[in-house]
This record gives structure tokens, sequence and C-alpha cells, in this order.
């Protein structure tokens, strides 16, 4: 695991930390995921599971609760929790108070998918999350396939085993960025409150 988190633009809020998750177990994950067919749903979006395919095009799996997934919901949260105390580090508010996460989803985006312009907060269960977290599972070396930030101008490549932190707020207008060839793979969660 590496052990520091690069601010990508000073200023920006959004961090990057390579290596939070090895490679081979990515590759696993990936091999998993694929193999869970009975177990996929069509992307959708907020806690309504709203599914509107002009916003976010991919295919998902909430990993979380199931008991053949353990193992992989327990590595991520460990490396979430790692990437928290380093954030504490540049930031004392992640040490002076209690955070947990909102459970585990996994994404793939085939060509021609996307998740369009949107942050990752709003009213409800929603306004607890005060950071997202995307690990990348593959490096996506083609075009497209980046996660782009509108108001820092920030655009972030995917590469297997890199954890991305950044606040849900309207400050932080994202977007997965349309994969232009082969198929990229996350995993996400929020952090709120505890």
């Amino acid at each position: 695991m590496s052990e520091k988190f690069s601010e990508l633009q000073p200023g920006s809020f959004v961090y990057a930390l390579p290596n939070a998750l090895d490679p081979d177990f990515c590759q696993q994950v990936i091999g998993r995921f694929e193999s869970a067919t009975d177990q996929h749903h069509q992307g959708a979006m907020g806690p309504g599971a709203v599914v509107d395919d002009t916003i976010k095009r991919s295919t998902d799996l909430r990993i979380t609760g199931l008991s053949q997934w353990r193992d992989v919901d327990e590595r991520l949260l460990k490396s979430l929790q790692h990437g928290l105390s380093l954030l504490s580090g540049l930031h004392p508010f992640f040490s002076s108070n209690a955070f947990r996460d909102m459970g585990y989803q996994l994404q793939r985006s085939a060509p021609g998918e996307f998740y369009r312009w949107h942050v990752d907060s709003g009213p409800g269960p929603l306004s607890q999350r005060q950071l997202v977290a995307i690990w990348y599972l593959n490096t996506v070396s083609e075009s497209g396939g980046a996660t782009e930030f509108f108001h820092q101008q920030v655009q972030v490549r995917p590469e297997a085993g890199k954890l991305l932190l950044f606040p849900p707020f309207w400050t932080h207008l994202h977007q997965g960025e349309t994969v232009g060839a082969g198929h990229k793979y996350i995993a996400t969660t929020w952090v709120c409150f505890a």
C-alpha cells in the first residue's frame, strides 16, 4: 500500500493514493464480478435506485451484505481506513470525527458507457456523505474512461489499485467519461459520519 496521498491540483481537494489495492487482488475482483452475472443490475442512481441511461450507463453489483463478497468488502474497508488515516494527517477534520462507509458497489463500464456530470450528495440519506471513494480496479489506457472534475479542471486516468477521495458536494461536479475501448471497472463507497 502506498503511504502518501497526492492532491491532484493545489486547492482541488481531489486526492489520489496509488497502489491502495494490490493489482492481483483487483484482477480477482474483476473475475468474480464477471462470474456473478446473476447479481448484476443496470446502473442506478441515488437512494431510490433510479435508472436513467441518458445519465448513467453501466452494470453494477452491490456487494455489501452478500456473504460470498465479505472478503472483498473487508479489503475495501481496510484500504479505506488506511486512506482516511493518511488523509487525517492533511486534514485534522478526519481525525477528530468518527466515520463509516455506506457499503460497497462494483461497477463495469463497457465501450460507449458513462456516468454524466453529477454530484454525490443531496437531501435525505445523501446529506450524510462527506467523501466519495473510488478504487480503479483496472488501468484504462485507451481514450475515454477518465474521471473528470468540472470546476477543478482535473482529469484522473484509471490505474489499477488507485484510490480517489474527494468531496461529494456541488463543488465537485464530476463525470465518468465515456469509455472508448475495453472495459472500466471500479469499486465505490461514500464516507459519512458514524
